[in-house]
């Protein structure tokens, strides 16, 4: 009996230390740098940031004390969703609680979102930060860290507090004249010496590293004044320095898929080959002489077949036919500028309408991705169509010039044919991944769940420039209601995209948008490299970024934030697992002595319960009672004794 009333022990000891442990959890602590409200003016801020995983579901919780003027529930989403996504991963399991606690009210929004990504990116993997740095700068796609504004202000804040470092975003290390002459005002607040304040170099301004054009440079003042102000770009580089941990930029090397390569190598060469088509029957039609007008359409025209020679004889492909596609959209409105009369616009309407290419029969990745390409293409074609078809009717009733309607039409004839084009994709048979009918709805409800955040969270900022995204959203909500779920992804992706692009550029001048961009497609390019189906819509997207970059970098943007949100399309088509290192934070000693002490105690009190248990409570009998009972035999005793004798 004795060995089962130790094993009972040990296992009681056991269940109460692990039951224990699970409410002593660790947490990680961040300082956070904010903007507060001084009167008229703003002055860095303070806050304390804590992070804490608990059991759950995936629910993200964010309280803040005081109140922020933005709420900050959307940045700590986003950090949670983009962590999580970088460990290869979900995180259902457990729910996140985010606080921020501050003395004065702060000003929130996106520029927390590199500091929640740090922390949740700790508390996942168990590492512990080094709380003498902070953050500050936004998190996008591919974990890559955005420039904020208050640069100034905030590393003025961590030095207040003797933080050793700042971490900001890459690019964002000169600020322009406005901070710069802010700064000459407030020099006398500086902590530094009278004799240092009144030295020549000081008024002239060259102590702080400032241009001729009044630039400031803040890795030169942060030095200035105590503190290592430190670029970096993502949020792999910045756990380095929270970590101390060496951080080793590896170098990529893409390997374009062969059938890739091969089929938009084929899609460039017939529309390429159609613009040299177009245009000499457009030579043909305007024999005689171009008008001014059309003369500059042509030469633009014969500049975009120029580009896609280029690109074609460098292998890249897509552009090759993108600037192909543009040419023949201007060739074919020359055309139809000479062909198109009242009485054929009509028919010319219903033959391109009438073409249809694929249904719903495929079941893998690449022909879902061929499939969006393709019936995104044919969607337009159909807007397209209606909008010319309005037009004209306003021609006929004097309200609207034919030409533009004109131009509607030449465009949708020619969306068509790019859309032929693109299914040649489906010719190609691979091994792929299969999936079903509810992972691309459940895929669709994911993708409109995180763009209507993104979007949402732009909207505070810049409402006004998202006018287009939003038309964009209310597609995607009626693909999903109309179950045309791949529409649906593609589109929720776009509309994602295009918030991102608001969000990361916002605080980004014209010279640091290159720096931006190349930065955006280094790591769309580690997505696509890791990816085990090889991503048609993305690796097409990034290409034609790279193409952009020189001539038109704003396009390049946007290009770049496509090639990354298409990137990993698959992860919403794999089973829900846990990120590949996640592991639990280790429990402070003294936590972890606490849950010993109380397992000890529970399980010995248990084993002495059992060594000695109750006796039970006996009558209480008289004293007479007693003496009687004494004296007198029971029925039992009497009959022994009778047998006796």
């Amino acid at each position: 009996m004795k060995k089962y009333k130790f094993l009972l022990l040990f296992l009681v000891f056991a269940l109460f230390f692990l039951f224990s442990s699970t409410f002593v959890h660790g947490q990680t602590h961040l300082k956070l740098l904010a903007i507060e409200k001084a009167g008229e003016d703003l002055q860095g801020g303070l806050a304390d940031l804590y992070l804490r995983l608990i059991p759950g579901s995936g629910d993200v919780y964010s309280a803040t004390y005081p109140l922020t003027k933005i709420d900050t529930q959307i940045s700590a989403r986003f950090a949670k969703t983009i962590v999580c996504s970088e460990l290869d991963g979900s995180c259902d399991n457990k729910d996140f609680l985010y606080t921020i606690k501050a003395d004065s009210a702060i000003i929130g929004g996106p520029s927390a979102g590199a500091a929640f990504a740090v922390a949740t990116l700790a508390e996942l993997t168990g590492q512990d930060v080094n709380e003498k740095l902070s953050i500050t700068g936004t998190i996008n796609s591919g974990g890559l860290i955005g420039p904020v504004g208050g640069l100034k202000e905030k590393i003025d804040a961590a030095n207040s507090i003797n933080l050793s470092a700042v971490l900001i975003a890459k690019g964002s290390r000169f600020l322009d004249n406005k901070s710069v002459t802010k700064l000459y005002r407030n020099i006398s607040d500086l902590n530094i010496s009278q004799a240092v304040k009144n030295t020549s170099i000081i008024e002239e301004g060259n102590f702080f590293n400032i241009t001729d054009n009044n630039t400031l440079d803040l890795v030169e003042y942060g030095r200035f004044i105590g503190i290592d102000v430190i670029e970096v770009s993502t949020l792999e580089e910045a756990m380095s320095y929270f970590t101390n941990t060496p951080y080793d930029k590896t170098i990529i090397n893409l390997e374009i898929d062969e059938n890739y390569n091969e089929t938009m190598k084929k899609i460039s060469l017939v529309l390429c080959n159609r613009s040299e088509k177009l245009k000499e029957r457009v030579i043909e039609e305007y024999s005689d002489a171009f008008d001014k007008e059309s003369e500059q359409d042509f030469s633009d025209a014969l500049n975009h077949t120029e580009k896609a020679e280029t690109f074609f004889s460098q292998g890249n492909y897509y552009s090759s036919a993108s600037f192909c596609f543009s040419a023949n959209v201007v060739f074919r409105n020359l055309l139809y500028q000479k062909l198109i009369t009242s009485s054929n616009f009509i028919n010319e309407a219903k033959e391109i309408s009438r073409i249809q290419i694929k249904e719903k029969d495929y079941n893998t990745v690449r022909n879902l991705q061929t499939y969006i390409i393709v019936q995104e293409r044919l969607d337009e074609r159909n807007k397209l169509i209606d909008e010319a078809r309005r037009l004209f009717s306003e021609h006929l009733k004097k309200e609207a010039n034919i030409t533009d309607a004109i131009y509607k039409l030449a465009f949708a004839r020619e969306r068509l044919y790019s859309a032929l084009a693109w299914s040649t994709f489906f010719q190609i048979h691979i091994e792929d991944e299969e999936f079903s009918e509810e992972d691309l709805r459940s895929s669709c409800a994911e993708k409109l769940q995180e763009a209507q955040e993104r979007m949402q969270y732009a909207e505070i900022f810049f409402p006004v420039a998202l006018a287009s995204t939003k038309k964009e959203m209310d597609q995607a909500v009626l693909n999903n209601k109309n179950k045309d779920y791949e529409l649906c992804l593609f589109r929720s992706a776009k509309v994602k995209a295009e918030s991102n692009v608001i969000l990361s550029a916002m605080n980004v001048k014209r010279e640091q948008l290159d720096i931006l961009v190349k930065e955006k497609l280094e790591v769309a390019k580690k997505i696509i490299s890791e990816q085990k189906n090889f991503p048609i819509m993305a690796y097409s997207y990034y290409q034609y970024a790279n193409s952009l970059l020189e001539t038109d970098p704003a396009s390049a943007l946007l290009y770049s934030e496509y090639a990354l949100e298409l990137a990993n399309l698959e992860i919403y088509f794999k089973h829900k697992k846990e990120p590949k290192i996640v592991s639990k934070k280790a429990l402070p000693k003294n936590a972890l002595l606490l849950c010993f002490v109380l397992g000890f105690l529970a399980g010995a009190g248990l084993v002495l319960l059992l060594r000695f248990p109750k006796r039970k409570k006996q009558k209480q009998i008289p004293k007479k009672e007693q003496s009687k009972r004494q004296r007198k035999p029971s029925k039992k005793r009497r009959s022994r004794k009778s047998k006796r004798h």
